[in-house]
Parts: C-alpha cells; sequence; structure tokens
C-alpha cells in the first residue's frame, strides 16, 4: 500500500449501554439562517480576495510601467579628416585640408608681385579668401592695411584680435571685425589670411569654426619636410625639473649666462643657432612685437618672438619652478636661430617642442 493512499476506518454501530436519549433537530428556519450567515461569510472573502490580487496587479504594472527618456544628441565634432579635400599652392607656400562643399571658384594673381595670390571658394551664400601677400616688415593686420590703403587709414584704426591657433611656431589671430571674419598669420615676411564673407549676413558661428578648423591644418611648402629626432641626445635638469632634446652634434656647456641665480645655466648651441635656459627669480619683461604663444612637449607658454637682421629670436618663454628653499626660482628660455633663419629656424622650433616640465 502506497503512503499517500488512504485508510478508510470502517463505520462502526455505537453499542448503547444506556436508555437512549432524545436527539434534537434544528427546526427549517434556523438552518436557513445559518446557510445565509455561511453564504455572507464565503462571498466577503471571495470579493476581499478579488480585490486584494485587483490591487496587487496595479501597483505590479506600475513598477513595470517606463517614462520615455529623452535625450539629447551631442553637437557632432568638426572633423577636417571626414571627406575633407587637399588643397596645394607653391605659390602660396601652403596646403591646408577644406570640406568638400567648398568649391574652388578660381585663382587671382598679381602680375606685379609675384610671391602674392589669392584663391577663391564659394560655400553656399559664403566666399571664402585665401591669400598670401608680402610682408617684409612683419607688419599685423592694421598696419599692413594702412600702408597698402593710405587713402583710408581710419578704416583700419582699433582693430582688435584675439589668437585663434599656433601652427609649427607661427601664430594665426582672428580679426575682429564684422561682417568679415578674417584669420591670418605671418610667416617668413608673408602675410597669410583667410577670410569668410557672407553675401546675405554675417557669417555665422559655425562658419568660423569651420574656417578656424581648415586654418589648423595648414603645412608650409618649407615646413614639410619632417626632422628625425631619433638619435638626437636628451638633457635632463639634475634636479628633475625639466627635460630636452637636441641634436648630436649640438654642444652642451653649463654656464653662468643670468646673474639671478648661483645655479649654473645651460646653453645648447650648433650650426643652426643656439638655446638658452637661464635660472631666474623675476618673470617677464617688455616685448615691442607684442607676446604670441609656443608650443612645448606638455605646455603652451608666451613667447617674445622677433626677427632682427636676418636672425629669428623667440625669448622669454618663463616658467616658475619654485624649489623648498627657494621658491621664487624658475628659468628663462631664449632662442634663435642664424641665418639663413627660415631653414634653421625649423631645428630650433622642434628642440623647444621637446621641452618638457616634470614637476
Amino acid at each position: 500500500m502506497e503512503a499517500n493512499q488512504e485508510t478508510q476506518i470502517p463505520e462502526q454501530t455505537p453499542v448503547l449501554t444506556e436508555s437512549p436519549q432524545t436527539i434534537s433537530k434544528p427546526n427549517d428556519m434556523q438552518w436557513l439562517k445559518m446557510l445565509s450567515i455561511g453564504f455572507a461569510i464565503i462571498s466577503v472573502c471571495i470579493s476581499l480576495g478579488i480585490g486584494g490580487y485587483i490591487l496587487s496587479s496595479r501597483k505590479t504594472l506600475q513598477k513595470r510601467s517606463f517614462s520615455p527618456t529623452i535625450t539629447q544628441a551631442p553637437t557632432p565634432a568638426i572633423n577636417p579628416k571626414a571627406n575633407w579635400k587637399m588643397y596645394t599652392d607653391n605659390v602660396l607656400g601652403i596646403s591646408f585640408q577644406y570640406p568638400s562643399n567648398w568649391i574652388l571658384g578660381g585663382v587671382r594673381k598679381d602680375p606685379n608681385d609675384t610671391g602674392s595670390e589669392e584663391v577663391l571658394f564659394q560655400a553656399g551664400k559664403n566666399e571664402i579668401h585665401v591669400s598670401v601677400e608680402a610682408d617684409p616688415q612683419n607688419l599685423d593686420y592694421a598696419a599692413f592695411q594702412k600702408q597698402q590703403f593710405p587713402q583710408m587709414p581710419d578704416l583700419y584704426t582699433n582693430i582688435s584680435y584675439k589668437d585663434v591657433v599656433i601652427i609649427h611656431g607661427v601664430t594665426f589671430k582672428q580679426v575682429l571685425t564684422p561682417p568679415s571674419a578674417i584669420i591670418y598669420g605671418i610667416y617668413n615676411k608673408r602675410m597669410y589670411a583667410f577670410a569668410i564673407e557672407s553675401i546675405i549676413a554675417e557669417p555665422s558661428t559655425e562658419d568660423i569654426a569651420i574656417l578656424k578648423q581648415a586654418v589648423s591644418t595648414i603645412k608650409f611648402a618649407d615646413q614639410n619636410q619632417v626632422i628625425d629626432i631619433s638619435s638626437w641626445q636628451t638633457y635632463t635638469d639634475s634636479s628633475g625639473k625639466f627635460s630636452l632634446q637636441y641634436p648630436r652634434s649640438w654642444i652642451l656647456t653649463m654656464t653662468h649666462i643670468g646673474t639671478e641665480s648661483d645655479k649654473k645655466d645651460i646653453r645648447i648651441a650648433g650650426k643652426e643657432g643656439k638655446v638658452d635656459i637661464i635660472w631666474v627669480r623675476s618673470y617677464g619683461g617688455a616685448c615691442p612685437p607684442e607676446y604670441e604663444k609656443i608650443n612645448l612637449e606638455n605646455e603652451i607658454l608666451p613667447v617674445c618672438h622677433e626677427t632682427f637682421s636676418g636672425i629669428e629670436s623667440w625669448s622669454q618663454i618663463t616658467k616658475q619652478l619654485p624649489s623648498q628653499n627657494d621658491p621664487a626660482l624658475g628659468i628663462t628660455i631664449n632662442a634663435q636661430a642664424n641665418v639663413p633663419s627660415d631653414i634653421n629656424r625649423n631645428t630650433i622650433l622642434q628642440i623647444l617642442s621637446t621641452l618638457q616640465f616634470l614637476k
């Protein structure tokens, strides 16, 4: 017999040992009343059960319901390498990338000046002018235009600028003169200008941003040759503050150049020019042309950039490097490219680009 099988108990007939008692039966009305109460109790229980189930189901549905999340798509960044074209011009002496919707309209040359040229692009309502003109005095945009158009001096008065991008040591600035946007830079006694003009209204913020991206892709013709620095030597400061690389043919000398510190200064020199690193306790100074910016290995610092008698120099590149015993201590870097500076400058800028601060 299986364990879960029920066992029936045989019905037994009661044995009466005493006189039989009379068993009273409830009358019909009492029986109906009791039955009605029973049905009522059962109905209430069923109702409560159904109500509880519905309430529980609603709560579950509320927990499982999701509100739609609205996510604002990020503004796509301008990517000069995405479907952009390359323009190279031997007269301009540069190559640069430009958007595929810029349509090359033509080239205008000055027959009296073989070093001047203007390239025109059309982009919808905008015209983009890329030009190069001789600037032997390295004049800024306002001074250059006043010299070109002496009959309209007031037109180029009170012009302000802001730095935009530094390309191979050349600072390109935006001229804040609506309705057109002009970005220019001076390199090798030539003024390179990118201008965008709108036929309908002022160029939009996006139009100017794209123009800046095009400028950032510039490569100068005489700088396209990459300098191999794999065999260069590395100098690291004895206190671990900075390091830089320089050509193996250059000579490094520890000497006293400045007068503000007992620490020996560093001079690295070669046929292309020299770089001096001087320990100082005071910073800054006058810069007649105005300060520009220069890219080092891990920092961008102000620099006084000048050209005099064919020698190009970068001076007053300062960085405070305090020590526990000398909180005012720092360095000033001065560099120069010997004649011909338009060729030797590449080596100088390459050396400066390897300068990095370690602490």
